[in-house]
Order: structure tokens, then sequence, then C-alpha cells
């Protein structure tokens, strides 16, 4: 980078079911300071809500049916928290945005008053007045996901008094219908959202607390095709996917609350999944997520300990098993945790929601390994007079520019040139303009969305990502691709085992470049 000139150029990479090496790396995490919440916090998220591009915070406060917003400063500090009125013992939170405006929204599932709230952004850290949305009894999770294939976001929710789940098609606009419900296992508690039997539709995976793991394949239009049940002893509370033997299918993992443990069920691929094996986690295990902590590649696990004050991290080996596991204190009654990039390194850090304690425990990643440079978009800058920046009409030419050197590269190695793929394309080309909307932050939010997108039409087996953004060069495109060339975890993408690829490239206000390369293997 040329300081003088105040020119700045940003990279990250991601993995999904690769089928290469990465660099092997080992990562912990350094406890930092608590921060206060609110009453009773019982889930916890992360989004950019004030259009900064720096990580906030949100969470709902159980007992006084609000949730708070802590505004992130990009540094791994928090300001303190603003709370919104919401409907009666909000139980679960999750950001997104609902009504296509660029601006993050906010869904939470209430329990105490059998509805969904949803807050509207205003882009500037504020959100319009809760509208409530009936569900089923006692929601007590909410995820967003694209049941029918309309691409408008829907709500679904589990209803641990009525062993229901509860859809509710969103209408494009922030508004929802009225809810359809279907029934599952005894106290369903927590949902994953994947493609379990790669027909290209999403199905629906539920955690039931009275024992068992339902499986609802989704049809692509708003229903089920079939249901199927797994058997899950010990009290199976929260669950989450991934891929987490590299075979191209996806598995769950789910926790164990009275029994200490986790359980991974291995996919087949077609909707079915092995025999559930066990590893240990902490005591009264609540809330888990999948997420590549330590860059190498291979997807690691994340579980609250409710009764031992602690947050449990799993590394996972990338072949269905796991290392042991590595205690991290939290506050009182850890009840959710979520990953973000808190201080803007790069490294996924975490925040855990602790229930008794009214507040959130940060923990920062760490990486020991030559770190990628931070993702961290950077302020407003002039480009130098001398060398312009291209105009936007010639977005285009740069994506092409990078397809091109691209594949010159792989063809110097003896390696097949990549074809660039419309369909791919299209996703590459979102993510960007997103990032350059500040609808989401520079990184990888939403990559397996994307993925799950591009499966629907193509052979997707395995996929990478990488992303860049630059300010102030006559050429965006060599400035990218040079930089990816120089980190390895950018290079071991561009020079995987992949056959297709595609090309996006936006253009922010400031007239800097954000650049997605999306690879695909069939």
């Amino acid at each position: 980078m040329n300081k003088t000139n105040r020119i700045r150029s940003l990279f990250s990479v991601m993995l999904l079911l690769m089928s290469i090496t990465v660099i092997s790396t080992a990562g912990g995490f350094e406890l930092g300071n608590d921060v206060g919440v609110g009453n009773y916090p019982s889930s916890v998220a992360s989004g950019d809500f004030n259009g900064d591009k720096k990580q906030d915070l949100v969470a709902t406060n159980y007992y006084d049916n609000t949730v708070s917003l802590m505004l992130g400063n990009g540094d791994g500090g928090f300001q303190q928290p603003a709370k919104f009125n919401v409907d009666v013992n909000p139980r679960s939170i999750r950001p997104a945005d609902v009504d296509g405006d660029g601006k993050t929204d906010l869904v939470v599932a209430n329990s105490g008053s059998n509805n969904v709230s949803v807050l509207m952004g205003q882009g500037n850290g504020s959100f319009n007045p809760a509208i409530n949305y009936p569900a089923g009894a006692n929601p007590y999770f909410v995820e967003i996901y694209d049941s029918n294939r309309d691409n408008i976001p829907d709500v679904i929710v589990p209803n641990i008094s009525g062993n229901t789940i509860s859809l509710l098609l969103g209408n494009g606009d922030g508004s929802f219908r009225a809810p359809s419900s279907t029934q599952v296992g005894i106290k369903p508690s927590s949902i994953a959202i994947g493609d379990y039997n790669k027909d290209g539709s999403m199905d629906v995976a539920v955690a039931n607390y009275g024992g068992s793991v339902s499986i609802l394949s989704g049809n692509g239009a708003c229903g089920f095709s079939k249901k199927t049940v797994i058997a899950v002893a010990s009290g199976p509370l929260s669950i989450t996917e991934n891929d987490f033997n590299r075979d191209g299918n996806r598995d769950l993992v789910v926790t164990k609350y009275n029994g200490s443990k986790v359980s991974l069920l291995l996919g087949n691929g077609d909707g079915t999944f092995n025999t559930e094996r066990q590893f240990p986690a902490g005591f009264k295990p609540w809330s888990i997520i999948s997420v590549d902590f330590n860059g190498d590649g291979k997807p690691d696990l994340a579980t609250t300990n409710f009764s031992s004050g602690t947050v449990s991290v799993l590394q996972g080996q990338g072949n269905g098993n796991f290392s042991p596991l590595v205690n991290y204190p939290t506050g009182s009654g850890p009840s959710s945790v979520a990953a973000l990039d808190a201080d803007g390194d790069s490294h996924p850090d975490l925040v855990v929601a602790n229930h008794h304690s009214g507040s959130a425990t940060l923990l920062y990643g760490e990486i020991n390994s030559p770190p990628v440079t931070p993702p961290v978009t950077p302020p407003p800058v002039q480009p130098p007079t001398t060398t312009p920046p291209k105009p936007a009409n010639d977005i285009a030419a740069i994506e092409q520019s990078i397809n091109t050197k691209i594949n010159d590269h792989r063809k110097s190695l003896g390696l097949p040139a990549l074809t660039l793929n419309a369909t791919i394309s299209i996703e590459a080309r979102n993510h960007s303009q997103n990032m350059a909307s500040g609808a989401v932050t520079f990184g990888h939010t939403g990559f397996e969305t994307r993925v799950q997108t591009i499966r629907q039409t193509l052979s997707c087996r395995g996929a990478g990502e990488n992303v860049a953004y630059n300010q102030g060069y006559s050429d965006p495109a060599t400035i990218a691709v040079n930089g990816w060339l120089n980190s390895a975890g950018h290079r071991a993408n561009i020079e995987g085992n992949y056959q297709q690829a595609g090309v996006g490239v936006a253009k922010d206000s400031n007239g800097g470049y954000y650049l997605t390369h999306i690879f695909c293997s069939n």
C-alpha cells in the first residue's frame, strides 16, 4: 500500500467444502470486557445497523420486553445500549433486510405473547416501532430463509409449547402473511436451514427438546414434501449445520442440554443421517454455532454452557471429528453465542449473552499464522489526482479483466481455465453491491446462502470466495488480483480444483471498488 497517497486496499478469504489443502493454523480467544446489555438477555446477534461498516450487537431482554442495540466502535468496543420495545418475553433475534431497502431490520420471537416482532431499520442505528405478527404457542427461536424461492425473506419459528413450527411468508415490503403450522416433535426449540437432500430446495432441521430431531424436506413452494424423525436423547436444545467431514453433504450438530455433550449427525446427502456421535461439552450446553475460527477451512463449534458459566470451542478436524474442547469463562448463565469481527482484524470473535448477569462477554479471536489484511472498510479518502479510478461504466471491463488475469495465472501453472458462469457472477455481483451500499459489512456475510442459491441451478460441490476493496487506483482489477496472489489463503482458492467461477464488482459512493470472486467445483 502507498500510505503517502492514502490509498487503501483490503482483502479477505473464506473457504467452504474445499478439496484443497490450506495452511493449518491454531486459534484461540482472548477474553475481553463484558458489555452491559439489559434485563436477562436471552439471545444475541450482530450486524451493521448504522451503515458505518462496523459490527454492532443486538440482544433480546427477556424480562423487560425490549431489544438492546450496542453500536460497535470497530476496535472491539461497543457503545452503551439503546433499547427498543417489542412484545412479551423476547426469546430469540435475527437481523435481516426483510423489505429489500438495503437497511438491516430485526425479527424477534416473543415467547410470552406467541408472536413475532419486526422492527424496520432506519439505517442510522434506530428502528421503527415493532409490528407484531402471530406465531404459535411459545415461539422459542427465529430463523430467516427463502422457503419458496421468490427471493423474499420468510420467517420460521419453533413453538416449544405447541410442538409445531410456524412459517410466515414475507411479502417483500417487510410485512408477513398469516402463519402456516407443521407438526414436529415434542418441545421444538431450535432450527437449522440447509439443503440436506441436495434437491435445490432448502430443508428445515428442528431440535426437539423432548428427544428428537425432525427433518422437514422443503418442496420449494413454502411447504414440505417429507418429514423424518431422528431420536436424540438427553434434551437436544440447539442445532447448527455445516459440512463437518467435507464430503459435500450437510451435517448437523445438536447440544444435549441434559447430557453435557454435543451430538454430530453426519448427512448422507439424501435427507438421511448416520447414527449420532457424541463429543464432550460443558455443563448444560445451550446455544451452538458453527464457524471456522482458526482459518484452516474446517468448521469448528462454539457452545455456551448455561450452568458452568463458560463457552466451549471444539476445533473441527475436517473428517467428522473434533479436537478436545477448550473452555473460556463468560458471565453467569450464558444462553446465546454469535460470531462477528468486533475489532476489524479479520479473525472471528465471539459474543455471548449472559442471561443472569445482564451482560455480553466478548472473546477476541487470535490466529497464530500470518494474518490476512484485516477486512475493515477504510474511511473515505481522496484518490490521487494523477491516477483517477476508472469510471463506473467500466465495471464490466474490470470484471472481465479479473477473470482474464486469474485464468492467465492458472494457465501459467498448467491448470485449466475457469469458465465464467453467469449464475455465479450474479451472486458475486450482488454481494459486491451489498458491500458497496453498506447492506453488509466487508467480508463474507451470507456466503453459505450464496452457495445454496448457486446450487439451485448448478452442480457446485465445493466453493470458495475471495473479496477485495481498493480505492484510488487506475487499475482496480490488477490491484485486487495481485493482492490475492500474495496471500496464501486467497491464492489457494485461485489455484484450487475448481471448474467454474463468477466475478462481481461494485463501486461505492466514495469511489472505492468492492470485488468478489466466487469459485465452484463440479
